[in-house]
């Protein structure tokens, strides 16, 4: 039980909605218009409603559902409103339970394997454009039965043109080994003919290299001579290179192997002839000198790195 009593009394608190009012914590306030009591606690908005237990006799206001019947609408327009959405509930339900049979009745003739006849056509045209269809496949069917088999073929020529690519490989690298010997300028001395025996002539004029096997007997022969008093490089068409005069007589060894010459001191010179190659030796040596007039040399070159004197 309480140790106190709380009194009640009432002010009027003006331009103040029940709904909204806080008031003082522990006091109790009402709403004139409803005559519900509300109790305040300091914050919340409207307080806490008051359940009354007792004499109720003045409470009829509250709803309850003895008196449920003043809490319906008597405005004609509200009423009117309640039951034309009342009115629309009933035939969306209806509506609904219609579509419900006829979405049974739908799937009760789904295709399924138990009514797959109802399904096939039994149009005779439709029939005839299926049947046709059917004999269009197989033609398709032999179409590709042909074409897998032309498909075999091209695959063997494939193969055989491969095998026959590799014979024109083949007859390539013969080609090209025959190419390498027809005539060029890297392989003319191949072709150029080889004398044996003796030889019996007048003057003969080489304007290449020339092996001779056997005796040489000639008639007569004329070479040309060349005289210098200074320095000079000797020439492939020169032989006998006669210095009148001290001076140096340079061989050229980048001329062919067996290059020749005879190298000669004038007879009324007091000169030194220096003989000197390009590049090799001369019987070993850098160089050579002829000090004796008439003195004279046949020397030849080896090709390689040496002339030789005879």
């Amino acid at each position: 039980m309480s140790k106190y009593t709380q009194k009640i009394w009432t002010t009027l608190v003006p331009n103040a909605n029940p709904n909204t009012f806080v008031g003082d914590s522990g006091h109790i306030f009402y709403d004139p218009s409803t005559g519900n009591l509300r109790l305040s606690d300091g914050t919340t908005p409207g307080g806490i409603p008051l359940l009354i237990t007792g004499n109720t006799s003045g409470n009829s206001g509250i709803y309850s559902n003895a008196n449920v019947a003043s809490y319906l609408p008597t405005d004609s327009t509200i009423i009117g409103i309640e039951n034309s959405i009342a009115g629309t509930n009933i035939a969306w339900i209806a509506n609904a339970l219609s579509q419900q049979g006829q979405i049974d009745t739908f799937l009760a003739g789904e295709y399924s394997n138990s009514n797959v006849a109802s399904y096939l056509p039994t149009d005779p045209t439709i029939i005839g454009i299926e049947n046709g269809l059917l004999g269009a496949n197989v033609t398709i069917v032999s179409i590709n039965s042909n074409v897998t088999a032309a498909n075999s073929a091209i695959l063997s020529l494939q193969n055989g043109l491969s095998g026959a690519n590799l014979n024109i490989a083949g007859a390539n690298a013969a080609i090209a080994v025959l190419q390498s010997e027809v005539y060029s300028n890297s392989n003319v001395a191949s072709y150029l003919p080889i004398y044996t025996g003796n030889i019996n002539a007048g003057n003969i004029m080489v304007t290449s290299n020339i092996i001779i096997s056997g005796t040489e007997t000639t008639a007569g022969k004329s070479v040309a001579i060349s005289l210098h008093s200074a320095n000079y490089s000797l020439l492939s068409t020169d032989f006998i290179v006669v210095f009148t005069a001290s001076a140096t007589a340079t061989l050229n060894s980048a001329l062919p192997k067996g290059t020749s010459y005879c190298i000669k001191n004038s007879y009324n010179t007091t000169g030194i002839t220096n003989v000197v190659p390009t590049s090799g030796t001369i019987e070993g040596g850098p160089y050579l000198l002829i000090t004796q007039p008439s003195q004279s040399i046949d020397i030849s070159w080896d090709g390689i790195s040496n002339w030789n004197i005879f």
